[in-house]
């Protein structure tokens, strides 16, 4: 089993970590946290809660971790709905933010967890900027989130661009929480993009070693993280 360390966002030298909770000891031992970061712990779930996952790139809800963790969650009384967006091989800003936007009035805001993963991301945040003054979502987890790409295709440029409010995001979930690997093959220089979540959004960055892009069937570390915030 690899070790628990604590990463800083100074990019100083990794240290091993002693005071993260059992939660992620056992659900994910390979992930490093930010400075400042909250420790990860399991709360009683409660029944009305939901989770909303906005995909990745080219991703339905038949994808990736998604079947898989919607059918953990439901043993513990917490829905997880992964959304069916309008093409999902050329995303476009405007209707996936849109699409997302529509999920999340589906519900009640303050009894959901919102999730993107990689390009699902951009769209949770642009949904997230787009609530109403006064509403706030339960929480918002930010999976293989990306600023910017290693090569950059035409498609994802427009994506690349967008920009946020972090007053705004701050406003609606809080201290956005953001879940990296050291290998991801979009984000080669994760020290980087770690840095600009810390900086742009002052989120709550944990880095796994060698979850790639968080594509597998199981995703222990995401699952973790999601339970961490209902």
């Amino acid at each position: 089993m690899r070790p628990c360390t604590l990463r800083i966002a100074s990019a100083e030298d990794d240290t091993k970590a002693t005071s993260l909770t059992a939660a992620l000891v056992e659900h994910a031992p390979w992930c490093r946290t930010a400075p400042n970061a909250l420790p990860l712990h399991i709360k009683p779930l409660a029944g009305s809660m939901r989770v909303v996952v906005v995909p990745r790139w080219g991703g339905t809800p038949s994808d990736d971790w998604y079947p898989w963790a919607a059918a953990e969650l439901e043993q513990e009384g917490v829905s997880l709905e992964a959304l069916e967006l309008p093409d999902p091989a050329q995303p476009e800003i405007e209707v996936w933010i849109a699409a997302v936007a529509a999920g999340l009035a589906a519900g009640v805001p303050a009894e959901t967890v919102l999730v993107g993963h990689s390009v699902g991301c951009r769209a949770a945040l642009g949904a997230v900027e787009r609530l109403p003054d006064g509403v706030r979502l339960h929480g918002l987890l930010l999976v293989a989130a990306w600023w910017d790409v290693d090569a950059p295709w035409p498609s994802i440029l427009p994506w690349q661009a967008l920009e946020h409010d972090a007053v705004t995001v701050r406003a609606a979930v809080g201290r956005p929480h953001v879940l990296l690997s050291d290998n991801d093959p979009f984000t080669s220089d994760w020290r980087r993009n770690r840095d600009e979540w810390v900086e742009q959004l002052d989120a709550d960055v944990r880095v796994c070693e060698g979850a790639k892009h968080f594509n597998a069937a199981r995703e222990p570390a995401v699952l973790a993280a999601i339970r961490e915030l209902l």
